[in-house]
């Protein structure tokens, strides 16, 4: 009798799977909206939990590791099962970089779960991105379920921790500059592991070096730093050679560092003025005449040429009077035009010395102003040696009159030095020769007097 009943038993438990079997099936194929075609377990395989996966923000800033919520909730289904062992992870092709999956160890029917993952956008994202939320759990002991849904962010580019600046903003082409980067913590927590890499694209760019042929940094790329305090400030010396053919070329800036324990980077992007290298090299510099008579009008002659990579142009040449010297004419200065590179341009200043000057060697600064490609006003100052041979008491002058001789500017015939000379001389023998014939008749009128006493008298 033990043995029927045990074989009834059996033949119960059977009916009973089959008719659960049956009920599972028929209740899977009248809501197809409940399968999923990730789950798998044993068969039949009942209705995975329906849930919603969504964030409380809407805004994720690039370059940042942001800490993304998001909320999990379990809508359940007939059978009410949890959600166990629930892992999730965010992923966006090509802009985004994640770390493991968070873990969740259980979601109950008609409850909800809220986590953060941290999530890292790149600087280079697009403004608005779709991120893909892989989601893995079980449900029912037996069976798991694996999904993707997709949440939407706004991607903007946020105040960053590490302020850079850079100077100076203005290089000469051709040759060595130096370049001083300053960086400063400007957030609350220590900044580790700073990386610094420079570059300057342009169309001829070595892609395997990640150099231009414009720009080309010296030193050891790329730049690090092992960390920066809240506060602080660091400052960084680069040498670097720039060739570039325009006035402007770019210096970009890719910093990577640890935040507290979340990667960040950011994109720095400075545009930087070239500007060419002028020499303006003065040769041949005469005076005429070579000895200059205080009081006279002199001419200073001397070519300029520019030996550098670039020409100048708006040149005028300016002389810085010392006392004793003005200009003659009504400019004092003397406007060359522009000065093309390896060309030698002439240049002559007419002036006037004063006879108060004394005899020696007076130096006359003059400036050469022009304008660089950048329309900057540049100068070089040039000191020109003058002998001066002392004076004759005659001054020139603007107008008026002098205590001996005036010179009208403009109409000063010029003179030689050596008639002054001559003029001298002969009044000087005028002076002797009536002081002479003075004496002479002094003495004729004396001699006539004595005469006239010692004749006798009738």
């Amino acid at each position: 009798m033990d043995t029927i009943y045990k074989i009834m038993d059996k033949k119960k438990r059977v009916a009973g799977s089959i008719i659960l079997g049956i009920a599972l099936t028929i209740l899977l194929l009248g809501s197809g909206s409940m399968a999923f075609a990730g789950t798998s377990g044993p068969s039949p395989i009942p209705p995975a939990p329906n849930f919603q996966i969504s964030s409380s923000t809407s805004i994720l800033c690039a370059g940042f590791t942001n800490l993304v919520p998001i909320t999990i909730t379990n809508q359940g289904n007939p059978y009410n099962p949890a959600m166990l062992d629930v892992q999730i992870g965010l992923n966006s092709p090509n802009t985004l970089v994640i770390g493991n999956s968070i873990e969740i160890p259980n979601i109950a029917v008609n409850t909800t779960s809220i986590i953060n993952v941290p999530f890292f956008v790149s600087p280079s994202s697009a403004s608005i991105i779709t991120v893909q939320v892989p989601i893995t759990y079980n449900y029912l002991e037996l069976y798991s379920d694996s999904e993707v849904r997709n949440v939407t962010f706004s991607v903007r580019q946020c105040t960053t921790p590490l302020a850079v600046n850079v100077t100076p903003t203005t290089f000469e082409s051709d040759q060595i500059d130096n370049l001083t980067l300053r960086l400063t913590n400007t957030g609350a927590t220590t900044l580790r592991n700073i990386s610094i890499q420079q570059s300057s694209p342009n169309e001829n760019s070595h892609s395997i070096r990640n150099i231009s042929t414009a720009v080309q940094f010296f030193g050891v790329q790329p730049l690090q730093i092992n960390s920066i305090r809240p506060g602080n400030t660091v400052l960084i010396r680069q040498s670097m050679f720039e060739n570039a053919s325009g006035d402007t070329f770019p210096l970009n800036l890719t910093l990577t560092y640890y935040n507290g324990a979340y990667p960040e980077e950011q994109l720095n992007n400075f545009l930087m003025l070239s500007t060419g290298s002028i020499n303006m090299e003065t040769t041949s510099i005469t005076t005429s005449p070579t000895n200059v008579t205080a009081g006279d009008i002199f001419s200073i002659s001397f070519i300029i040429t520019d030996i550098g990579t670039e020409g100048a142009t708006a040149v005028s040449v300016t002389p810085i009077f010392p006392t004793g010297f003005t200009t003659y004419g009504s400019s004092n200065s003397t406007f060359v035009g522009d000065v093309a590179t390896d060309t030698q341009t002439p240049v002559t200043l007419t002036l006037i010395s004063e006879t108060s000057l004394k005899s020696g060697k007076q130096l006359i600064p003059i400036r050469i102003n022009y304008l660089n490609n950048l329309r900057q006003n540049i100068s070089t100052i040039i000191d020109v040696p003058v002998n001066i041979v002392g004076g004759t008491g005659i001054t020139a002058a603007t107008g008026g009159t002098s205590n001996s001789i005036a010179y009208t500017r403009g109409t000063y015939a010029r003179r030689a030095s050596y008639s002054l000379y001559i003029e001298i001389a002969l009044v000087v023998i005028v002076i002797a020769l009536a002081v002479f014939f003075l004496i002479e008749r002094k003495k004729t009128k004396a001699m006539s007097k004595t005469a006239d006493k010692q004749r006798p008298k009738s």
